[in-house]
């Protein structure tokens, strides 16, 4: 008889004491122990499930991340390169180190909790803390902020105009306002400065006072950094060039609003539209616009470059009736001399074409925006910073 796996379950009491079948079947099992023995031996990941071959990868990759340290027995975990879905939780470590070239993420549904029984170490270029409701940091005995030098600074503030709080690396403080329990200066209390002082007089001025032996007050407005923006803007230029390569046109620029603070340097950026209004296909080369100004420092005439583009190995095709156009957001020339004098600009815009022939050239929306930082005095709202001094008697 034929022995299969469905007849195995069926042989009876009478199929054992047959010597042929017990013979077969011994053979049987022999050979499906061997084949057994042959896949237990060889089996590879193709030989499971999709679904079961994706968590061996997973399984292989992470094992590949985490690695024992032999001398102190701390396990490091390095940045996976490409595991997505897996969730990796360590816990007993006496310590683990994340290490990557790249960017580590670290993202909480609700609520994030990171505890160190010791000391805990953040160290970055930036450091960018976002909170929509409240920030805190608690300390059980001491909080320290320590700068690495003496112009850092620490401050709370709305706007990088105005700083509400601010302490700098000297410990030197500027508030809005202050409310005291205790105020000690040079180490002594209001109260006893105005005791060992109350027969002093005292003096209010931004000018050393001559007497002596009075307590001088020197009040000073803050000045901050404020960004200014002003615009120049000429009228049209129109003309016809008879069979010239080069063409140049001058128009005068005014602006409204007053100039930049004199002391400063400032950023141009130019906006003009070029027109052909001739019957064939222009071909840029090259476009320059100067500007001529008064500097506001030192009052003398002076000319800047603030567009230069040299188009020869790819010129600009401007098809009749187009345009080409250069945007005024585009600040060309940086940190130059400050021209803002007058509320007067000439500028002078030169365009050079591939080949010489008449034309008639028209530029519009010529625009120049100059951009600067200047100081501005505090409100008279605000409080004055004051400094205090002491001017003793002299002596005889």
């Amino acid at each position: 008889m034929n022995i299969d796996l469905d007849k195995i379950g069926k042989l009876t009491e009478a199929d054992l004491e047959d010597k042929q079948t017990l013979k077969r079947l011994a053979q049987y099992v022999y050979q499906l122990t061997e084949q057994l023995k042959y896949w237990q031996y060889n089996l590879e990941a193709e030989n499971f499930s999709g679904e079961t071959q994706v968590l061996m990868q997973r399984m292989d990759a992470l094992a590949k991340q985490l690695k024992v340290n032999e001398e102190s027995g701390d396990v490091v975990v390095e940045t996976p390169s490409g595991i997505e879905g897996v969730d990796a939780t360590m816990t007993g470590t006496n310590s683990a180190t994340l290490t990557g070239g790249g960017r580590v993420t670290v993202q909480s549904g609700n609520q994030m909790n990171i505890q160190a029984a010791y000391n805990m170490a953040l160290s970055a270029n930036e450091l960018v803390l976002t909170g929509y409701q409240l920030l805190r940091v608690i300390a059980s005995s001491v909080l320290k902020i320590e700068a690495v030098s003496e112009e850092s600074f620490i401050r709370l503030a709305y706007s990088a105009a105005g700083p509400k709080f601010m302490v700098n690396g000297q410990g030197n403080l500027t508030a809005k306002t202050g409310d005291f329990e205790e105020l000690y200066v040079g180490g002594q209390t209001i109260a006893s400065l105005m005791d060992v002082y109350r027969d002093r007089q005292i003096e209010i001025s931004t000018e050393q006072p001559t007497r002596t032996g009075v307590i001088w007050i020197k009040p000073s407005r803050e000045v901050r950094p404020v960004e200014k923006n002003i615009y120049y803007t000429g009228y049209s230029i129109s003309g016809t060039t008879m069979n010239e390569q080069t063409n140049t046109r001058t128009v005068q620029l005014r602006c409204p609003d007053s100039g930049i603070s004199r002391n400063v340097n400032v950023d141009y950026g130019v906006g003009i539209r070029i027109l052909n209004e001739g019957e064939s296909t222009d071909r840029l080369t090259g476009i320059t616009v100067t500007i001529t100004g008064t500097n506001a420092a030192t009052y003398a005439t002076e000319t800047l470059t603030v567009l230069s583009e040299n188009l020869v190995s790819n010129p600009r095709r401007i098809l009749p009736g187009g345009y080409a156009s250069w945007s005024v957001e585009t600040l060309t020339t940086t940190g130059a001399s400050n021209l803002t004098s007058a509320q007067t600009m000439t500028m002078t815009i030169t365009v050079t074409y591939a080949e010489a022939g008449t034309r008639s050239i028209r530029a519009n929306a010529v625009q120049l925006k100059v951009h600067g930082v200047e100081g501005q005095y505090a409100p008279e709202s605000d409080p004055l910073t004051c400094q205090v001094f002491y001017i003793p008697e002299a002596e005889e």
